[in-house]
């Protein structure tokens, strides 16, 4: 359960990154 928070913010940063790659 320690490694679900990573896991989301992980996955979180990689979302934002691709959307930001996309909007660029």
């Amino acid at each position: 359960m320690k490694q679900l928070p990573y896991f989301y913010t992980n996955f979180n940063i990689l979302t934002f990154h691709l959307i930001f790659t996309v909007i660029f």
